[in-house]
């Protein structure tokens, strides 16, 4: 094939390779995250009642404003389809700035791109990382055309998606000459002001500050060995331990080589993206789909280091985590175990885990209980909104302060995310049998702080049922 022919067929080929690898996922529901149905049903109450509820606290109000009529109209294919879109478009925008940047490996550099698990998982899921990781590459690149106002509300959209987004301002400022201190201020008040601006749906949603105080009261002492090795853990597996290994590897060959590339604009500002990513994870090490933004900004550091053939190597293993894992702890035991163990990839770990869920759930759904019995399961809308006789209260759910359902069938079975300790009381002086699905008794018991085995919470199964 020629140099014309293939710079004609390559970028099509690979979007259509990228269709066909994400069709698997587009078709299981709105994802194994629970978040993901928060959204939904955020978006669905919107539609029907024209009432909005932020689906989780800080709020992600562009977001899902913007995926209300998506959801209402075509549910889970049609919000990941348009998640996929999304990816596609950023495909477009990452390969016109390595493109401007002339960095090395250009074309292997999008393959890899396109193929990274964690991206690859989330371009077929209803989540907000992928749109925000857009909105932030297109301000990189109107940045770089000198179309400063431009920048700015694109940002300010990516921080309506996320957040915690516009601390992307600061590294974003490099690529804005010193000299031009009114384009500076241009681009910071302008993204300042859209963020704000779509964020106001957030602050007048009549349930925002209750659950504002609800999620500052759960998480104090932060600071504990645990989540700091929770930091490292998932800071290893957004690209695999296999991935973390080889990237540190080269990284130490080349630490010589590296130093001087600062003083190259692109390896300096991508490098910059990937510190501002990893420090605001320390602080906030909840998910690892929190790294995204630093990825596409990683290959371009990696493309000034390592030679062709290197890059190749650092591309198959990184892409390998979507189908393999290698690790450190046993996560089939009840308590994690130091032992070395291969785990499905993250992508074939999505597409198995929306399926195993969906199952269980059902089965739970269907275990006859007494009346006046509520079940703790550790999960909001994924749980119920897979269930056709469980509704939503939302009486019970302002009562309690947490998302709850009820059975149509008997009287007063309720399905709950976690009770207090003084819920529980209330509820057993009311003659009520308390129940927690012992699939996820684990996280039950670390996420409420007490062993429910000791509350005489009665466990239930599904694994033998």
């Amino acid at each position: 094939m020629d140099t014309a022919s293939y710079s004609r067929w390559f970028l099509p080929l690979l979007l259509v390779c990228v269709v066909l690898s994400r069709l698997p996922l587009l078709f299981g529901g709105y994802g194994a995250d629970g978040d993901a149905w928060r959204v939904a049903q955020t978006a669905q109450t919107l539609w029907r009642t024209g009432s909005y509820e932020v689906s989780r606290f800080p709020g992600y109000p562009l977001y899902e404003l913007l995926l209300t009529p998506v959801i209402a109209l075509g549910g889970s294919v049609a919000s990941n389809t348009a998640a996929l879109l999304v990816f596609l478009c950023s495909i477009f925008l990452f390969r016109r700035i390595i493109t401007y940047w002339e960095t090395p490996h250009r074309d292997l550099t999008l393959v890899i791109y396109a193929f990274l698990p964690l991206l690859w998982k989330n371009s077929a899921v209803t989540m907000d990382y992928l749109w925000g990781l857009t909105a932030i590459l297109g301000a990189v690149l109107f940045l770089l055309r000198g179309q400063h106002l431009a920048a700015g509300v694109v940002l300010g959209l990516a921080a309506g998606f996320r957040p915690t987004h516009i601390v992307f301002v600061l590294p974003l400022l490099l690529l804005i000459p010193s000299p031009k201190k009114s384009s500076r201020t241009l681009f910071v008040s302008t993204a300042a002001g859209v963020a704000l601006l779509c964020f106001l749906p957030a602050f007048l949603s009549p349930t925002y500050f209750a659950m504002a105080s609800e999620f500052f009261s759960r998480t104090t002492e932060r600071w504990t060995l645990t989540s700091l090795a929770a930091f490292a853990y998932r800071l290893v597996f957004s690209i695999g331990l296999a991935g973390t290994l080889l990237l540190g590897y080269f990284f130490f060959r080349y630490r010589l080589h590296i130093q001087h590339r600062f003083t190259h604009k692109p390896f300096l500002f991508s490098s910059a993206i990937v510190f501002t990513t990893v420090l605001l994870f320390f602080f906030l090490p909840d998910e690892r789909e929190y790294l995204i933004a630093a990825l596409p900004f990683l290959l371009i550091c990696l493309s000034y280091i390592a030679a062709k053939k290197e890059f190749v190597l650092i591309g198959i293993v990184l892409v390998s985590f979507a189908f393999v894992s290698p690790d450190i702890l046993d996560h089939s035991a009840s308590s994690r175990t130091v032992a070395p163990t291969i785990n499905a990839g993250i992508v074939v770990h999505e597409f198995r885990q929306r399926m195993v869920l969906r199952e269980r759930i059902r089965t739970l759904a269907e275990i006859p209980l007494p009346d006046s019995s509520v079940v703790m399961v550790g999960m909001g809308p994924q749980f119920w909104m897979q269930v056709p006789h469980l509704v939503r209260d939302a009486s019970v759910t302002a009562q309690l302060q947490q998302e709850s359902a009820r059975s149509i069938h008997g009287t007063e079975r309720w399905y709950v995310y976690a009770l207090k300790k003084q819920q529980m009381e209330d509820f057993r002086r009311r003659g009520y049998r308390l129940y927690y699905w012992e699939v996820i008794g684990g996280f039950l018991n670390t996420f409420i702080g007490y062993d429910l085995a000791d509350e005489r919470v009665e466990p239930i199964g599904t694994q033998q049922q």
